[in-house]
């Protein structure tokens, strides 16, 4: 079949999760401009001045390139409950904690992904950095 070889990377999490995978855009197969983020203003330093904007440009870039996921979950959405018993077993809190259900991520977008747990969004950031600057 005509065309590029390796068009998209599935990546796994096992660490992060069972079923935890990512199917991506392969960095190094994507036009340029989708591995842009949208211009923020930076200091004399070179840093950003809004650090908020500059993660939603991350999340931007990183949304566009990915395809699908699955296993992924809200990584902030762990509340511990209000009714926890004072001075408990923690390895009681940690099972019940363990127990309760996650809230699985909608349709990839630049919302969900900053919703990603951080081992997550450092893969992808390797794996879009390594394309940028190949060795």
């Amino acid at each position: 079949m005509p065309g590029y070889r390796d068009r998209f990377l599935l990546i796994t999490f096992p660490e992060v999760g069972d079923d935890a995978s990512i199917l991506l855009r392969n960095p190094r197969l994507v036009p340029p401009d989708l591995l842009e983020p949208e211009p923020i203003e930076l200091d004399a330093a070179g840093e950003p001045v809004d650090r908020e904007a500059a993660r939603r440009a991350m999340h931007t870039v990183f949304s566009k390139l990915i395809v699908a996921w699955r296993g992924m979950y809200d990584a902030a959405s762990d509340e511990v409950p209000a009714d926890l018993p004072a001075g408990g077993d923690l390895g009681d809190l940690l099972a019940r904690l363990e127990e309760s259900g996650q809230q699985q991520l909608g349709a990839p977008s630049p919302e969900t992904v900053a919703r990603l747990p951080i081992a997550v969004v450092n893969r992808l950031a390797e794996e879009i950095g390594n394309a940028a600057n190949p060795r």
